[in-house]
Order: structure tokens, then C-alpha cells, then sequence
């Protein structure tokens, strides 16, 4: 790492370029102090990432769970058995969120009532998580939404 020390410059806040960072990251070539960032903090941005997605289905809660939906979704964020796949490793889009993850917790959450069956379809649940009105290559991958069973069982846990 010595010698690519002497590559690294800081960035100002106005330097700041979203699409030139999200390159640099996907080609693997950016860099962060990890010192210098608290797992809380890390933890925060991802649960607000995860809030943001799922914001659109949050309504949908059973009356249950309706008041305590938020905590669910930090529940899952904080749990290392669960927070590990949600953000994507591989590929063009590592280090975003894992959006077939989240939908394959939210179809358990389905099947043990924490949202209402009745308010939605699979079809529904990808037009409101992704914000769209057709089918996307999300929606058509389906497959990957697949959970182990080990997973499914963990996940069921929290609703007994």
C-alpha cells in the first residue's frame, strides 16, 4: 500500500462528481480510510439505502407491523446473518444495493404476514420497489430472489 500512497489526493467537496466516483469504484480503483469510517456510520447509510428502497411498500404493512416496520428493516440491517448479501459483490454493480435480497426477504415477510398478501402481486411488489410500471431485468431474474432454506428459516424467527 506504500506505494500507492504516493498516487492518493484528497477530495473537495466540490471535486465531487457522482458519476466519475461510481467508475472509480466499479473499476475497483477508489479507496477510502477505513479508520476513519465507525460501523455505526456504515450501518446508518446502508439502513437508510435499504428504508429508501423499501419506502414504497411500507404502507403495506399488516397492521401488526405497521408501527414497527422500521425497526424490522434495522433489525436486518444489524444482523450480521442477514446484512451480508445486501449489497451486490461482483460484477458492474458491486457495491450497490442487492435488490433481489431485499425483494427475496420482503416475499417472506409476505408469507409470515408483515405485509399484507392482499395489497399486491410479485408483479406489484417490483413495480413499487423499483419504482417502475413494466418489467425490468430485476423483475425477470426472479430466480435470484431465491433465499437458502437455512435464510428463510433465520428470517421467519423474527415474526414468531
Amino acid at each position: 500500500m506504500e506505494a500507492r500512497e504516493k498516487n492518493l489526493c484528497s477530495i473537495l467537496p466540490e471535486d465531487i462528481n457522482l458519476p466519475w466516483i461510481l467508475r472509480l469504484a466499479q473499476e475497483g480503483r477508489l479507496y477510502y480510510d477505513a479508520n476513519g469510517v465507525s460501523k455505526e456510520a456504515v450501518l446508518a447509510d446502508l439502513l437508510q439505502q435499504v428504508l429508501n428502497y423499501v419506502e414504497a411498500i411500507t404502507p403495506c404493512a399488516s397492521s401488526a407491523y405497521k408501527s414497527s416496520i422500521t425497526d424490522i428493516w434495522t433489525r436486518i440491517v444489524r444482523d450480521k446473518n442477514l446484512n451480508e448479501n445486501l449489497f451486490l459483490k461482483k460484477g458492474r454493480n458491486a457495491g450497490f444495493l442487492n435488490h433481489y435480497y431485499i425483494t427475496a426477504i420482503v416475499s417472506v415477510m409476505l408469507e409470515c404476514n408483515v405485509y399484507n398478501k392482499k395489497m399486491f402481486t410479485l408483479f406489484d411488489l417490483h413495480c413499487r420497489l423499483e419504482k417502475v410500471g413494466k418489467k425490468t431485468s430485476i423483475y425477470t431474474s426472479y430466480n435470484n430472489y431465491a433465499l437458502g432454506i437455512e435464510k428463510i428459516k433465520y428470517l421467519r424467527q423474527y415474526w414468531r
